[in-house]
């Protein structure tokens, strides 16, 4: 489950393992490709992997980036938006999504 792997993910790179991101990474697709072993979300898990490995950005907000590219519309609202300004997704703060709806316009866009 990708909660179970944001957790692993957060307690590997901690203070008690210190292990770099690119090792969990690693690691971590490599068990999920294991025979037997069934992972939900498998390609935007591993996808959720490269860009926890590669972006330096924490696992909760690369699994939001990749599952939002594997949905339509790709859309994300949070505060931290420079993690999400990726082609492809629009992203908003909760304040403009909900600007957006008081005026009447409810359809999510990328603006």
């Amino acid at each position: 489950m990708p909660l179970i792997l944001n957790e692993v993910c957060y307690v590997l790179t901690g203070k008690l393992f210190g292990l770099q991101k690119d090792r969990v990474s690693f690691v971590l697709k490599s068990f999920i490709n294991l025979k037997g072993i069934e992972c939900e979300e498998k390609s935007v898990i591993e996808e959720t992997l490269d860009h926890f490995a590669l972006k330096g950005i924490d696992f909760a907000d690369a699994y939001m980036t990749a599952h939002a590219k594997a949905v339509t519309p790709a859309h994300i609202v949070s505060h931290n938006v420079k993690d999400f300004l990726k082609p492809g997704i629009a992203v908003d703060t909760p304040t403009q999504l909900m600007n957006r709806h008081e005026d009447g316009n409810n359809r999510i866009s990328e603006s």
